[in-house]
Formats: C-alpha cells, structure tokens, sequence
C-alpha cells in the first residue's frame, strides 16, 4: 500500500486547480463569442472529456454556462433567454434521470409512479 503524503494531496489538488482554470478561462460572455469544444481541446491542451468535467465543476460552482449543441460550442449566460437555455437544459436532465431511476424502482418491488419528489429529496440531504 503507497502512503499519501499531505504534500501529495496538495500537489494533486494544484494540478486540478490549475487544469480546472485553463478552462474556465476561455469562457466568454454572449453566443457570438462562445468555443467549441474542439477550440477547447486545442487552447487547454486537455482532452474533450477532461474539459467536459472541468466545465461541469465550474457550473457546480454557479458559473452559468450555456453549452450550445445546434450552435455548437460553450459561452456564459448573457440574458435572460441564455438563462432559460440553461434551466431547460437541466429540467430535461433531471427529468430524464428521474424517469431512469423508474427501472430501479421496479426492480425494488415498488411502483415508481408512487415515488414522489419530496422523497427523492430526503435521499439527497
């Protein structure tokens, strides 16, 4: 078993830090200024999937960013019709999860149209 120094937890967490701005940094406000995720790849040196994970820190964290799949490319809410994109965006997502964990639900022996918000809410206190 390797022992993990603090210095190591550290140095980890500088190299996330630091991947986690070379993204970030390349954000900008409005659809006219917004990069692809190829022009990503290419600035940051990262890999799409590294860059996509960064990205979803980064809206975990409050940045309103826009990821613009028919337009192509990621951008920062500029107005409020940007800001309706991305709470569609997330409303579809958690939709779908939800509808997901349906299967899951049955296997459990219950019926999933039984299964309420405000339970799914008790699980993620």
């Amino acid at each position: 078993m390797t022992n993990i120094t603090f210095d190591d937890i550290i140095t980890q967490v500088k190299k996330s830090v630091k991947k986690y701005r070379q993204v970030t940094q390349h954000l900008r406000y409005g659809v006219d200024n917004r990069i692809t995720r190829t022009e990503l790849c290419e600035l940051t040196g990262l890999s799409d999937r590294l860059n996509r994970r960064m990205l979803e820190l980064a809206a975990d964290d409050g940045m309103l960013i826009v990821s613009s799949s028919h337009l192509g490319g990621y951008y920062l809410a500029d107005n409020t019709n940007d800001l309706k994109i991305i709470q569609r965006e997330y409303m579809s997502r958690a939709i779908k999860m939800f509808n997901r964990s349906r299967y899951a639900t049955r296997a459990l022996g219950s019926d999933p149209k039984q299964m309420m918000i405000n339970e799914i809410m008790k699980t993620q206190r």
